[in-house]
């Protein structure tokens, strides 16, 4: 493969999987039968990126705002890690651990419910995905104390780097139960705007 045929294959892996198996070996053999300047590879990075973001899922979205949120604690000095008085897990998340985090994610799985009609199963494990994301940052802070590029007093506080890594991944299940409530809410509010259509009828 010369360097032209590598640049084509990258390029075109920036578009989802979906748009490839539609339009992707139409635009390989588009871009291999023409000379190809910096302004179309610009372009080829720039469209491939918005494709993405267009088919990212509604919990991808929600997770990257709960990552935000998430970042911007770490980044206001705000604690993200405390002893959480348990055996497991060891390490608290605040901002994972709140009253308005527990309300985001009803609100997350009742939109994700009114939407796409998904099952309450299905809610809950978006919720799952949506707390997964938010806790990338402490799952990356966790991976940096392993390999001891972090130091790990943080606010007096010195967790273990095991103990920070599992820490986002034990709040999924509670994510998955507050999910499905907030579908068990959509499901609700479908039956009665359901019911009010009929009596309207």
């Amino acid at each position: 493969m010369n360097l032209k045929s590598w640049l084509v294959t990258a390029l075109v892996r920036l578009y989802p999987s979906h748009w490839r198996a539609e339009y992707g070996a139409e635009l390989e053999d588009l871009l291999l039968a023409r000379p190809m300047g910096v302004h179309a590879i610009a372009d080829l990075v720039w469209n491939g990126v918005r494709q993405r973001v267009r088919s990212l899922d509604l919990a991808t979205y929600f997770g990257l705002a709960a990552l935000v949120a998430v970042v911007a604690a770490f980044a206001s000095g705000q604690p993200v890690l405390e002893p959480s008085h348990m055996t497991f897990p060891a390490v608290s998340i605040p901002p994972l651990r709140s009253d308005l985090y527990a309300l985001f994610l009803v609100i997350c799985g009742c939109t994700i419910h009114l939407r796409s009609r998904t099952s309450l199963v299905r809610t809950g494990v978006a919720a799952m995905k949506i707390s997964f994301i938010a806790g990338l940052p402490v799952l990356v802070a966790g991976l940096l104390l392993l390999a001891g590029l972090a130091r790990p007093d943080v606010h007096a506080y010195s967790p273990g780097a095991w103990q920070v890594l599992v820490a986002p991944m034990a709040r999924l299940g509670e994510s998955w139960i507050w999910g499905s409530v907030g579908g068990v809410l959509g499901q609700a509010i479908v039956r009665r705007a359901a019911g009010t259509s009929h009596e309207e009828a």
